[in-house]
């Protein structure tokens, strides 16, 4: 199962205001975008992170922010913080795209997690407020189907805070 449209830290972070919840699992990121989270997934956060686990387990997405105005900037300082969380990462078929009006880069590939194979998606999306959302997704080899339409739906839910300063 190849997960599309994830990705992971790199350049400096600027702790901000915690992500918060909005309502009923909706996130809103210092990004400047609100994530909707599905029922069953865990959440964690921190000052720029937000960090989702999937019920079972076999899936796990991390949303940071960076401070960059080029999307081409934050893509090649991404490669070394790949390496932090994955040995052999093999990250192909990069291209350009839009996410909810979001000029974005998006990518996939696979590596090992602690000696286990694991497919990856990266997403890079330049946000209103001039950040970058990163967003890093893993999956095992043995996620279930419904995990990546789930993946799908927390993808299409990114979208620019009404608002957002």
């Amino acid at each position: 199962m190849c997960l599309l449209w994830l990705g992971s830290a790199c350049g400096s972070s600027t702790p901000e205001t915690p992500v918060a919840v909005d309502d009923g699992g909706t996130f809103r990121h210092p990004a400047g975008v609100t994530i909707a989270v599905p029922p069953g997934w865990r959440v964690s956060s921190t000052a720029d992170t937000l960090s989702l686990l999937s019920p079972n387990q076999a899936v796990l997405m991390m949303f940071f922010v960076v401070e960059a105005d080029e999307l081409d900037v934050a893509l090649r300082a991404m490669d070394g913080t790949i390496a932090r969380y994955l040995d052999d990462p093999q990250i192909r078929n990069r291209r350009q795209t839009e996410l909810n009006g979001m000029s974005a880069i998006v990518a996939d590939g696979v590596g090992k997690m602690d000696g286990e194979n694991v497919n990856v998606g990266i997403a890079l999306a330049l946000t209103p407020i001039g950040k970058v959302l990163i967003v890093l997704g893993l999956a095992r080899d043995s996620a279930p189907p419904e995990r990546q339409r789930e993946v799908q739906r927390i993808i299409r839910s990114i979208a620019p805070s009404v608002g957002a300063s």
